[in-house]
């Protein structure tokens, strides 16, 4: 299984919905006991005002209807240092970064 995006409007990816994807996600990821690289990606465009929702590969089997529900497309692996992590294992996307420093909910974390 590969990578995975949701795509919205920035409009409609307003705090209920995102916190929406974020909880689904987050009762899955508890309930299969927090897989390794198990995790929930976002990145807002201003520009283009689109939201983008990526889903690591370890997440997949375990959200599958999520990713039905929200009609989630394939998409090649992001760059995650230009995402925010919102839920899942942030810490196993870290080493990818150069300044080995996460953004989690916003914040950026010293690993």
């Amino acid at each position: 299984m590969g990578w995975h995006q949701i795509s919205m409007s920035k409009i409609r990816a307003d705090v209920t919905e995102t916190e929406n994807i974020t909880a689904i996600f987050e009762k899955q990821y508890m309930a299969a006991s927090g897989p390794k690289g198990m995790t929930l990606f976002v990145n807002i465009d201003l520009n283009s005002e689109t939201a983008m929702f990526y889903f690591s590969p370890a997440s997949t089997r375990h959200i599958q209807s999520l990713l039905n529900d929200y009609e989630a497309k394939s998409c090649k692996v992001p760059d995650v240092s230009c995402l925010t992590v919102l839920a899942g294992d942030a810490e196993y996307f870290a080493p990818q970064l150069a300044d080995g420093k996460i953004t989690f909910f916003g914040v950026q974390q010293q690993r």
